[in-house]
């Protein structure tokens, strides 16, 4: 009987979160994947990449296919002689948590001012060094148009900043990564 009581007193606590919060943590919850991804690349001196689905209002990490038997090593080692690419799998599309209920969509992934993706799939690679392409990426709610964040990923540092709202940033245009 205790734990129905409990059980029920953070339901209406979750319920009560405003649009504001949910969008925020969803915006420090993509955030901190991104961080990770880039120690992943760095660490293993690989390359990696999120793909971002616009459309489906979620994100998946993409990470260096994996040798998990003798055949897997043989077509890898087969494909690096002919100069292939190292190809990457999908590690997991990542929903935003069932608590939001929802209630965050990505509305925009930002290069530069002629560059705004607002649909479809996007992927940002991430370089063996840590680096990617430097990008913003617009959260808002379902439930209220003002409850907005936009995540900046910095191309030069790699820092993952978080800003309240959609501002209007001085955009720097389109700069290829070099390795």
């Amino acid at each position: 009987m205790l734990l129905a009581v409990v059980l029920t007193m953070v339901f209406f606590t979750i319920s009560r979160v405003s649009p504001t919060q949910r969008v925020k943590a969803a915006a420090t919850q993509l955030g901190s994947d991104f961080d990770e991804l880039r120690h992943w690349a760095a660490v293993s001196g690989k390359k990696h990449a999120i793909l971002y689905d616009l459309d489906a209002h979620r994100y998946a990490l993409l990470i260096p296919r994996q040798v998990r038997s003798e055949e897997d090593r043989a077509q890898l080692e087969k494909s690096r002689e002919e100069g292939e690419a190292e190809t990457l799998e999908l590690l997991a599309w990542h929903d935003f948590p069932s608590f939001l209920n929802n209630s965050v969509r990505i509305t925009e992934v930002v290069f530069s001012r002629r560059d705004v993706r607002g649909s479809g799939q996007v992927r940002v690679e991430v370089s063996p060094k840590g680096t990617a392409s430097g990008h913003y990426v617009r959260l808002a709610s379902t439930e209220d148009d003002q409850a907005a964040f936009t995540i900046e990923i910095n191309a030069v540092t790699g820092l993952v900043s978080y800003h309240e709202g959609f501002p209007d940033f001085d955009l720097v245009e389109d700069m290829p990564i070099t390795e």
